[in-house]
């Protein structure tokens, strides 16, 4: 049996309805079946699935995460944020007062402060893995040659050419539009991410 607490789902009105702590209940309604007669399909709750820590419900033939479900349903966007974030860091805690809208950048920084995400511990040159050397990635950084030509030149994918001339990658050497270079060290680049 539905609960008072629980409200339709916007774009499923009538269909789906979920609770303030995030189990979703499917209206009793009539469908039709395969071979063109209708049945009426009693409502009841979904059985949700849980991956990566996080749990899933499929609506509308598509798995959602419980979190945004509840957070379209009962929390508002003024700011029309994209991305919903735990308060508690816990991701099976879906209650709508564990929910709030945020950024990418909010919800990073969160993790960070909450212990779930860890602060970078090898980077640049430093990394067991590095291809690259500080002097390389400064030069690709400031070079005007196309991405085809430094990957050829250095050894390395388009992509990952691409990913250091935006930035992305090696985000403690930056070369400026007038060529100047600076360089961040390691707990600079962990106050920046924590």
């Amino acid at each position: 049996m539905l609960s008072e607490n629980a409200k339709d789902i916007p774009g499923f009105e009538g269909v789906y309805a979920v609770t303030e702590d995030g189990r979703v209940y499917s209206h009793s309604r009539v469908v039709k079946a395969a071979h063109g007669s209708t049945q009426l399909r009693k409502g009841r709750w979904l059985k949700p699935k849980i991956n990566q820590g996080r749990v899933l419900y499929n609506i509308g033939a598509k798995w959602t995460f419980a979190h945004r479900i509840v957070a379209m349903t009962f929390l508002p966007n003024p700011e029309n944020k994209p991305q919903v974030n735990h308060i508690d860091g816990n991701p099976l805690n879906n209650n709508v007062n564990n929910l709030e809208w945020c950024t990418q950048s909010e919800n990073i920084k969160h993790a960070y402060a909450t212990g779930l995400k860890k602060p970078i511990k090898f980077f640049g040159t430093k990394h067991p893995k590095h291809k690259l050397s500080d002097d390389d990635v400064l030069a690709i950084k400031s070079s005007k040659e196309s991405l085809s030509v430094i990957a050829a030149k250095y050894g390395i994918s388009k992509t990952w050419a691409s990913r250091l001339k935006r930035d992305a990658n090696w985000v403690h050497i930056k070369v400026d539009s007038n060529g100047n270079t600076t360089t961040t060290t390691n707990e600079g680049i962990r106050e920046k991410c924590g």
